[in-house]
């Protein structure tokens, strides 16, 4: 007996309904048939109201939709997305099985159809079985072929650099005496920090990368409300790049900074604001300390504080990146024991040997390693280390060099507030790069962004800097209103070295630098010193305006020379007005005039000015005068690695780099370029775009003279490349220019012009021109997707008269639009269709004429000669002789007998009539009469061309239905069937108002086209 649910049945429990139907293979027994599918039982199972299935079906397929979409985004692996689609897929078959054990379990009541349903139950289950255990191993496989992805694909990191942002919330600061005393004692923008940030933050949004550093000094002055406020900025970026990693190292200025100040209180006088812990840091940046990418944090020995904040992330496979506490803030590694911070840098042997060990095991790992730090590892300028050593780290030449060998490869820092790249390399052989990134908040602003990636099995570091940013608009808390930066740089450039500013701080390097240089007891150089700084304020302000020039001062030198070793402009090309401050240094020209002021000033009184003299001798003033020319020329004149900014660096391995020319034409730059197997790979910026004034112009791009036919251009050069209106990429073969909008879908941008290889049809459009066409073909590509678009090709030709048309693979033949001039033809074409040039010597064939293709294919297969040398008369009317001759061509000219039509014989196309009347091609008037010069129409031209086809033994049944035509009628009546095959075969195609004008006259252009169709059509 078929089970069944009654009223107090689980059924009911459940809340299934039923109702009793009579079995037709059992009329006795009654059975039970859920009045419910699967769906509605889920809903009463949960206790919900059942929805339609429609709505059902829509919201799944929704879901569904998003989960595919997000499932193919570029940050999940192969191995994420083959685990996800197989437990879906799984899910589905568990929906199917428990429909199958639900659904058909309970259909029949009798045994008969119960064994039935079972069997089928049995079917289903195997099969499930089978596809489950298959779906199964496919999920077990898929580490490996991640793996195997991820191995194909190689290291390609995206990186963005920040550094010294030095974020002062807007909270705190007021238009106070306290708050000016900060701004004078300070180049940076601290009242513009907080919106100059977030615009910078809103870079890192846009470009996406995967990992975000940020290289110590990230508040003023280590304001624990300041660390809040940041690090939920930095958060709240993470959030709006899904994906992206954030590391950040501690600055001097970050942690237990007794100058962390609220300048914003009633009374207006400046509060110490909550000081910074080392455990405050890793408290509020525990994003970044907990993440899961880091594998490894220091801990100092017992007793010992310094370097803790000190940690290893691996933020992608095959790149470690150590992040090195170099700050001094600890009683065990500050100056005077005290858990203070000081400006300098140091690291204890134990972290300098935890460090070793960590970079150990990642190169062991196969890993390759990066740092991030505060202070510098190798010196940015050659004076560094005697004049500003405390920007570096202690003993950094050891350290520096016990890293480089153990692997580390490239270290990010900053402290310095300058954009600059050294190099060392030490005695093993082994190189580390110091990246220096400025800060955000002193000229110029930049940040930077940096691509490593393998190419050839080599890692490359494609570096770049962005400058310019703007509009920035913020509350100028001074002045009350609201203000707008249009170019933070430039703004940055205003903001140098004031008299206010040096009259604030110089005070503090007058003694050190004296002492080191006037050789006198302890109580003469006090004297010295205290009459100086007591009088300070006359010296600058005098000594500033020193000119240099008639227009220019000894300040505005000064600016010039720092901030171009902060900008990463360091390159010893001065403007005539530096040059000449730098000559009146050398000569001492300059030092006279401030020591003559400075005696004026502080020993103006006959007994001091002697003893001034006394002091200062000629041996003295040579010493001072050579080491402030070699300050300047140090800090002007970088020798150790010249592209500070933009810079492509091989940091494992060899690859061929050449220099390639970016130019609008006019302003050219030089880019690097990587150059293999006939690629080559070029890298512009953004500042390479500013420097040729690429906004709204064509941007060019030659590679030739590396050879290759291909140009690659990575992402962030793509973008670079936007400013521009189009972009010409020149390559061994040729140039193809495009509109930079086509290049910025996403990704690398690959263009080649190469040699075509024409298939046959596109032979046959060549015709007799086919050995000697110069084919191409550009193709392109961005984020590995192909561009189908329009292009303007430039290629260079071998002789006049040349000219491009556009070969598709269907051998449709369109015109290009070329011109000449000298040997370089200009075309407009199109991504993957093939562009040939040959000779075409009519100019009276416009290239946009509806005929060009038909004439040219005609010219090429010598279907028929022009009316003259250069000269193709498209639309005079072709003869009878004309049209019979074209076709006994197109058949070798056989020999034939004589013409039995009078009026043929001895003429030009004797031959050809023969040789068609034969055939039983053309019939003539008459027996005497085939009128050769009479103008062939259009209805005779199709029975010329159906009779010459069946004598081809082409098959010509097929009709069309001339009726669709207005002037059908009029069609002869030994012409019909002929037209009638004509049009069914598109031979014949009528005119654009729907007729066959079948008694008009066919010119030479129309016979060209027809001719064109045949042959394609009906022989091909």
């Amino acid at each position: 007996m078929a089970r069944r649910f009654s009223n107090s049945s689980s059924g009911q429990r459940f809340g299934l309904y039923h109702k009793t139907v009579t079995s037709k293979c059992c009329e006795s027994s009654s059975i039970t048939e859920l009045e419910h599918g699967p769906q509605q039982l889920c809903s009463s199972m949960l206790g919900l109201v059942s929805p339609k299935p429609a709505t059902i079906l829509s919201y799944f397929l929704k879901k569904f939709s998003l989960f595919i979409t997000l499932l193919f985004q570029k940050r999940f692996t192969l191995y994420i997305r083959t685990f996800y689609l197989s437990t879906v897929i799984t899910l589905v078959f568990a929906a199917f099985f428990m429909y199958d054990c639900i659904w058909l379990g309970y259909r029949y009541s009798n045994r008969r159809n119960r064994r039935k349903t079972m069997r089928k139950q049995n079917h289903f289950r195997r099969f499930a079985a089978a596809l489950l255990t298959i779906i199964m191993i496919s999920t077990l496989c898929s580490p490996a072929l991640a793996a195997r992805d991820d191995a194909d694909k190689g290291i390609d990191l995206k990186i963005a650099v920040m550094s010294d942002t030095h974020y002062l919330s807007p909270n705190m600061i007021k238009d106070t005496s306290d708050y000016t005393d900060a701004l004078n004692s300070d180049r940076k923008l601290l009242t513009e920090s907080s919106e100059i940030n977030l615009k910078l933050l809103d870079a890192v949004r846009e470009d996406k990368p995967d990992i975000l550093l940020i290289s110590g000094d990230l508040t003023k002055d280590g304001e624990l409300e300041g660390h809040k406020e940041f690090s939920a900025r930095l958060q709240q970026v993470q959030k709006d790049v899904p994906g992206m990693k954030v590391y950040v190292i501690n600055g001097n200025h970050d942690i237990r900074n007794e100058n962390a100040k609220n300048f914003n209180t009633p009374d207006g006088k400046a509060v110490p604001a909550t000081r910074t812990q080392p455990e405050d840091f890793a408290s509020v940046y525990d994003f970044v300390y907990s993440d899961s990418s880091i594998v490894a944090r220091y801990t100092p020995p017992q007793g010992k504080e310094s370097g803790q904040l000190s940690y290893v992330a691996e933020p992608c496979k095959g790149v470690t990146l150590i992040a090195l506490d170099t700050c001094c803030y600890s009683a065990d590694n500050t100056s005077d024991n005290d858990n203070e911070h000081e400006t300098r840098g140091e690291m204890s042997p134990e972290l300098v040997a935890w460090a070793t060990e960590q970079i150990k095991a990642a190169k062991a790992k196969g890993n390759h390693v990066i740092g991030l730090s505060h202070h510098g590892f190798v010196p940015h300028f050659s004076m560094e280390p005697d004049i500003l050593k405390m920007y570096l780290v202690k003993d950094y030449g050891t350290i520096a060099a016990q890293l480089a060998d153990a692997g580390l490869e490239m270290i990010f820092t900053g402290h310095m507030h300058a954009n600059d790249i050294a190099v060392m390399t030490t005695k093993s052989g082994n190189t580390l790069y110091d990246v220096e990134t400025g800060s955000n908040l002193t000229y110029p602003s930049p940040m930077r962004f940096v691509q490593l990636r393998e190419v050839s099995g080599s890692l490359v570091a494609a570096v770049n800097t962005l400058n310019h940013i703007g509009p920035v608009s913020y509350y100028n808390a001074v002045s009350g209103k609201y203000e707008t930066i249009a170019d933070v740089t430039e703004y940055g450039r205003e903001h140098g070295f004031t008299v206010d500013m040096l009259n604030t701080v110089a005070g503090s390097f007058v003694g050190s630098f004296l002492n080191k240089f006037v050789p006198v007891e302890n109580s003469v150089s006090t004297w010295i010193n205290g009459r100086i700084i007591a009088n300070l304020q006359s010296i600058i302000t005098e000594g500033v305006n020193i000119p240099v020039t008639d227009t220019k001062t000894l300040l505005d030198a000064v600016n010039y020379i720092y901030q171009s070793h902060l900008g990463g402009e360091d390159d010893g090309d001065y403007p005539d007005w530096v040059q000449a401050g730098l000559n009146k240094i050398k000569s001492g020209e300059i030092l006279d005039q401030l020591l003559s002021i400075i005696k004026k000033h502080a020993f103006g009184d006959a007994a001091s000015s002697v003893k001034f003299d006394n002091i200062f001798t000629k041996a003295v003033k040579a010493k001072i005068n050579d080491y402030i020319y070699k300050i300047a020329d140090s800090m002007g004149n970088d020798t150790n690695f010249t592209d500070d900014n933009d810079a492509l660096i091989v940091l494992d391995g060899k690859l061929d780099i050449r220099p390639v020319i970016i130019t609008t034409g006019t302003v050219p730059v030089s880019a690097p370029a990587i150059v293999e197997n006939g690629v080559c790979t070029v890298f512009p910026t953004s500042n390479m775009m500013r420097t040729i004034g690429a906004s709204g112009k064509t941007v060019i791009i030659d590679a030739s003279v590396t050879g290759a036919d291909t140009v690659n251009v990575w992402e962030r050069g793509v973008s670079a490349l936007s400013a521009a209106s189009s972009v010409r990429f020149t390559t061994a073969n040729g140039s193809a220019e495009f509109e930079s909008s086509v290049l910025t879908s996403g990704g690398d941008v690959s263009v080649s012009v190469g040699t075509a290889q024409p298939n046959a049809v596109q032979k046959r459009a060549l015709g007799e021109k086919l050995d000697s066409a110069q084919l191409f073909l550009v193709s392109a590509a961005a984020g590995g997707r192909s561009i189908n678009a329009q292009c303007s090709l430039g290629v260079p030709v071998k002789t006049d008269g040349c000219v491009a048309a556009a070969i598709a693979d269907d051998g449709t033949i369109k015109a290009t639009g070329s011109s000449v001039s000298g040997n370089w033809l200009t075309c407009s074409t199109k991504t993957g269709i093939m562009t040939a040039v040959t000779g075409f010597p009519f100019a009276d064939v416009p290239t946009n004429a509806w005929y060009f293709g038909d004439a040219y294919y005609a010219y090429n297969n010598a279907l028929f000669a022009g009316t003259s040398a250069n000269t193709f008369s498209p639309n005079v009317t072709m003869t009878r002789g004309m049209l019979v001759t074209v076709l006994w061509r197109m058949e070798g000219s056989p020999k034939a007998a004589a013409p039995t039509f009078s009026d043929t014989r001895g003429i030009w196309c004797s031959s050809a009539v023969g040789w068609a009347a034969a055939n039983g091609i053309v019939n003539g008037f008459d027996k005497d009469n085939f009128a050769p010069n009479a103008t062939v129409t259009r209805e005779q031209m199709a029975a010329i061309l159906y009779r010459y086809a069946a004598f081809k033994g082409i098959d010509v049944s097929a009709a069309a239905d001339l009726g669709n035509f207005a002037d059908f009628e009029s069609v002869s009546v030994y012409a019909r069937s002929a037209m009638a095959w004509a049009a069914a075969e598109g031979i014949i195609n009528g005119t654009t108002d729907g007729r066959l004008m079948p008694s008009s006259g066919a010119t030479r252009a129309q016979v060209a086209a027809i001719l064109h169709r045949y042959i394609e059509n009906c022989i091909f």
